[in-house]
């Protein structure tokens, strides 16, 4: 994360939560961001623009998808580590769009696709990552 934002130049997410989503339960593993009192009553809400991409098998390991319409609270991003497993990405002050019109994003994603690569290769286990 620290070196999507050397080569932003600023914050590309400051919002990042992993999260077991199965059917329509979700549980909170780890969260880092600047709304921890409330992420979990809004996880649902937060999620609808990436919903149709998470707990359904649809994402397998190291796959991602972005949210160009999510704004505000809405994750902006989501990667699948392995089983239902994912990690949320999200700018709370900015729109997605916003964020990728900056010339300065395409070398931020490098990084990112790294860390997609890492779950591609080493799938977090679902009972590892709840024990």
């Amino acid at each position: 994360m620290n070196a999507m934002e050397a080569l932003y130049g600023r914050p590309v997410f400051d919002e990042w939560a992993i999260v077991g989503i199965s059917g329509s339960k979700g549980r909170i593993i780890y969260y880092n961001g600047p709304r921890s009192a409330e992420f979990g009553e809004a996880l649902a809400r937060d999620l609808r623009h990436l919903r149709q991409h998470v707990g359904n098998g649809r994402l397998q390991p190291g796959d991602f998808e972005f949210s160009r319409e999510a704004e505000g609270t809405g994750f902006d991003a989501v990667v699948a580590m392995g089983g239902d497993i994912y990690l949320l990405c999200n700018h709370t002050g900015s729109a997605f769009a916003a964020l990728a019109e900056d010339p300065l994003w395409r070398k931020a994603q490098v990084p990112f696709v790294d860390l997609t690569e890492a779950f591609r290769m080493e799938p977090l286990e679902t009972e590892a990552a709840t024990a």
